[in-house]
C-alpha cells in the first residue's frame, strides 16, 4: 500500500466512523463510541504507561504522538508533559482532533504526509509514543519513520512505540491471506475494495526489529509483549533511547 492510498484510506475511516477506525471495538462500529467514554481510553491508557516506565522518561518537556487520530492520547499525555505534538496523515483526523481538542494551549496536531518527519529538528522531543499506527502501514514505511524517531528523540530521552511481530494461528488458510494482504499493490487493493476503507495490517518479527534498532544505534530498554494488535497476532511494545 503506498502512503497516498494510506492517506486516502484514513481520510475515508475519518469521514465515515473515525472513532471506530481507531479503536476497532465490535460494539462500537457504525458511531457508537461516546466521546468521553472514548478520550477516557487514552487517558488510561497513558497513566499506565507512565506507571510502568514513566521513570525512563526523566525530562517531561515535549512528546510526540506518531500517528494521533482525533488525538485520544496526545490530550492523555498532556497530563504528564509541557507541550504535546500528534501527528497524522488524514486531514480530517487532523480538524477532528482540533475540534475535540481539551487542552489547546498544550497539543497541537500536524498533518504529516511524507515519510519523513522532517518538519521537526534533531534532537527534539523528549518522549515519543506511537500505539496501534505502524501497524497499518508496509515495513518499508515503518522503518523510515523508526528512523525518524531516532532522529528526532533527544539524548537520553524515550521513545516507545508497539508493533506486532507474528501472525498466531496455526490455520494455513489464515496464515497465506494475511500473507496476501500485506503484499497485495495498491492497484489491486483499490479494485478489491472498490472504494471503501481498508484496515492493512501488518507485522514484522521482534528479532529484526530489535536488530534494526541496535544497527541504528538505538539503545533498547525494554520489549514486552501486549495484545494492542487486531486479530491473530503477537505484538510487542518496544522501549528505547539513544
Amino acid at each position: 500500500m503506498s502512503l497516498n492510498f494510506l492517506q486516502e484510506n484514513w481520510e475515508k475511516f475519518a469521514k465515515s466512523d473515525p472513532f471506530w477506525a481507531v479503536l476497532t471495538y465490535s460494539d462500537k462500529k457504525g458511531g457508537k463510541w461516546k466521546i468521553d467514554e472514548f478520550f477516557k481510553t487514552g487517558d488510561e491508557e497513558i497513566h499506565q504507561l507512565i506507571a510502568e516506565i514513566g521513570h525512563h522518561a526523566k525530562n517531561r518537556k515535549r512528546a510526540l504522538d506518531f500517528g494521533c487520530g482525533v488525538g485520544r492520547l496526545t490530550q492523555a499525555l498532556a497530563q504528564f508533559f509541557q507541550e504535546v505534538i500528534g501527528v497524522d496523515i488524514a486531514p480530517s483526523m487532523i480538524r477532528l482532533a482540533n475540534e475535540h481538542n481539551r487542552y489547546p494551549k498544550t497539543c497541537n496536531f500536524i498533518l504529516n504526509e511524507t515519510n519523513t518527519l522532517e518538519c521537526f529538528p534533531n534532537d527534539h522531543f523528549d518522549f515519543i509514543y506511537s500505539n496501534i499506527t505502524l501497524q497499518h502501514m508496509r515495513a518499508r514505511y515503518i522503518k523510515e519513520y523508526l528512523k525518524e524517531f531516532l532522529r528526532i528523540l533527544k539524548p537520553a530521552g524515550l521513545a516507545v512505540f508497539q508493533l506486532p511481530s507474528h501472525i498466531t494461528t496455526n490455520s494455513p488458510i489464515k496464515k497465506f491471506k494475511q500473507w496476501l494482504r500485506a503484499h497485495l499493490p495498491t492497484p489491486i487493493i483499490k479494485w478489491w475494495t472498490r472504494g471503501k476503507p481498508w484496515i492493512d495490517m501488518n507485522a514484522i518479527p521482534k528479532n529484526e526489529i530489535i536488530y534494526f534498532l541496535k544497527k541504528n544505534d538505538a539503545l533498547i530498554i525494554d520489549v514486552a509483549k501486549n495484545n494492542n494488535a487486531d486479530g491473530y497476532w503477537q505484538s510487542f511494545r518496544y522501549s528505547f533511547t539513544k
